[in-house]
């Protein structure tokens, strides 16, 4: 699964390292335009060769995976939540208080940081 995942990244990552280590030791963090013309000349260097790894069709479909996992993770843990507030609820009032449980769980289809 992750584990899997993680190492099939980092066998797919070691041949553009570098190129992702000149891009990175050329950000365009700063506001010269020295610095903004760097970056944007070391990024069209690294284009080609990124783009390549990044579009992979293994690539792509692995990180579909892992989104997926994610999303199955976050549910699993609201639902874990949702069933834990909904005991103590039970515990102090002796009934559940349904709406606060309900307003952490995100709504579906909305999970994920690119979903």
């Amino acid at each position: 699964g992750l584990n899997n995942s993680r190492r099939h990244t980092q066998r797919w990552l070691t041949p553009i390292k570098p190129h992702l280590q000149h891009l990175a030791a050329a950000s365009s963090a700063g506001t010269s335009l020295v610095a903004n013309l760097k970056h944007i000349t070391v990024a069209l260097a690294t284009w080609d060769v990124l783009c390549e790894v990044y579009l992979d069709p293994k690539r792509a479909r692995q990180r579909l995976r892992l989104y997926g996992a994610q999303d199955r993770a976050l549910e699993q843990f609201f639902k874990q939540l949702e069933e834990d507030m909904t005991e103590v609820s039970m515990e102090r009032h002796g009934h559940a208080k349904q709406l606060v449980a309900q307003g952490l769980r995100p709504a579906a289809g909305q999970g994920g940081a690119c979903g």
